[in-house]
Parts: structure tokens; C-alpha cells; sequence
């Protein structure tokens, strides 16, 4: 059974989970949840690279605030091959 995606899963910084922190990052992966491959942003624009557990368990409190905008996801991919001009080029360039 599918269930429709949650706001949630659109979540972009540090996820704690005890001693485990980990950078979550769902701009880099848009293709898997069904939009157009943009270029994503630069990691520290995502997660700021000096946090400490506090901070991180403060941001996912308030995660609202750090979920990709609708603009930030970009369209719906009709297939699922589709990527923003200038992204395969960026892509192997990385």
C-alpha cells in the first residue's frame, strides 16, 4: 500500500538519533520523490557545518522552518528522467 508524502520527508539539515548525526539532505535526491533534478545547494547552505546537538534537536522542533518550499522542490517530473536545464553538466562536472 503507498501512503502519499509527507511535508516531513522534505526536511533538510542534521538528524540526531542518540550518539548518531547525520547530514539529511532531500535536494540532492528530488528525483526520488518525484520532481525534477535541480542543482542542489552547497551542504553548509543546508546544514550549517558547526552545530551542536542542541541546535539540531532544536531545528527538527521547529522543522517547519528548515523543509524544502514548494519553489525549492521545483515541478513534479512527468518521467522520471527529467533534471533542470544545466544539471547534467553540473552534475559531471562534480
Amino acid at each position: 500500500v503507498a501512503r502519499p508524502l509527507e511535508d516531513i520527508c522534505y526536511y533538510s539539515g542534521w538528524l540526531r538519533c542518540g550518539n548518531l548525526i547525520v547530514m539529511y539532505l532531500p535536494e540532492r535526491v528530488l528525483r526520488q520523490f518525484g520532481h525534477i533534478q535541480t542543482i542542489p545547494r552547497l551542504p553548509s547552505q543546508s546544514a550549517q557545518p558547526l552545530t551542536t546537538r542542541e541546535h539540531i534537536s532544536s531545528h527538527y522542533t521547529h522543522y517547519l522552518d528548515w523543509v524544502l518550499t514548494p519553489e525549492q522542490r521545483g515541478p513534479a517530473a512527468i518521467y522520471s528522467w527529467y533534471a533542470a536545464p544545466g544539471y547534467m553538466s553540473w552534475y559531471f562536472q562534480i
